[in-house]
């Protein structure tokens, strides 16, 4: 997050992805540099956990707490005021500038206009759904790294996926307020409809490729690249016309397949897991109890019964 040269690491790296990193910021109130860490390393949304003041350079200075998310461009200088005893705890998304510009020109088009300086604003509200999915997201990579050994993510576009809907809904409402005239409003409503036509057309042709490769593994931006769309965008717009992110659509697409096969009884079950694109047979087994409530080892006649008998009851 900030280049520091204090004997005891302020950054714990959680997460490292094409384009995006997710870290823990702790900076204790004796630390020799708490009131200027440097300047910013990347553009970062920071979710404060503690409260501080925060001073961009040439700016006002802003109340930084867990209500507010601070945004930062890459190189920002700024400066840091003690209010919480214990220090700055927070913690920080980075997205690259090729990815954050399109989630920003969702709501601002002229960030195209300024390179290099993709926020405009210093901070802007958090609402509670979108503290809730931040702490989410941590918590479950702290988790991962938490194992012994650290768990393996079998799924990176599940994490991926996650991120890009945090950027969306944390960017949503900061230029809610912008107001145009009627004329302008009418030709925007008529590109929107247009847009929603060629969008709904982009998901048919994906919804179709998944279905014929689902066991592929392939990733986002292999997908996007069908209909010419990036995957923070691919990922957007699935979301929105599915209801599900790209990974679970394509993740019960498989998981149905499987239930198809081993009602046949006549596969075993670490083939099943490989042929379908699974990491593993414990990963294929997880997805499969999490879905379906048992073990893809119970699947049997019997079982099937027995499951019916419950059904009944």
């Amino acid at each position: 997050m900030a280049n520091c040269d204090f004997d005891r690491p302020v950054d714990r790296a959680l997460y490292s992805g094409p384009g995006l990193h997710v870290g823990s910021f702790r900076l204790p109130a004796h630390h020799p540099h708490f009131d200027n860490t440097g300047p910013i390393s990347g553009n970062l949304l920071v979710f404060p956990r503690s409260a501080v003041t925060i001073t961009h350079f040439g700016g006002p200075t802003v109340h930084a707490d867990a209500n507010v998310i601070m945004l930062y461009n890459i190189g920002q200088e700024y400066r840091r005021g003690l209010i919480d005893p214990r220090g700055d705890f927070s913690d920080y998304f980075h997205f690259d500038q090729s990815l954050l510009e399109q989630a920003i020109s969702v709501f601002d088009p002229s960030v195209h206009e300024r390179p290099g300086s993709p926020f405009c604003w210093t901070h802007t509200p958090c609402a509670a759904d979108v503290y809730f999915r931040q702490r989410a997201i941590v918590r479950a990579l702290r988790s991962m790294q938490e194992t012994n050994p650290p768990a393996t993510i079998h799924d990176d576009d599940e994490i991926r996926e996650a991120l890009y809907g945090l950027l969306e809904i944390s960017l949503r409402g900061i230029a809610a307020d912008r107001l145009c005239s009627p004329s302008q409003a009418v030709e925007a409503l008529a590109k929107k409809q247009r847009t929603l036509i060629h969008h709904r057309e982009q998901i048919r042709v994906i919804l179709a490729h998944l279905y014929l490769h689902f066991d592929q593994p392939e990733s986002i931006e292999q997908i996007a690249a069908i209909v010419d769309l990036s995957a923070f965008h691919l990922s957007r717009m699935f979301a929105h016309h599915t209801g599900q992110t790209i990974h679970a659509y394509r993740n019960q697409l498989r998981l149905r397949r499987a239930l198809e096969m081993l009602e046949s009884g006549n596969h075993d079950v670490t083939t099943l897991a490989l042929q379908l694109g699974y990491a593993s047979h414990s990963h294929f087994g997880q997805a499969f109890r999490r879905a379906f409530g048992i073990p893809p080892s119970q699947l049997t006649r019997q079982a099937a019964r027995q499951l019916l008998k419950q059904t009944r009851t």
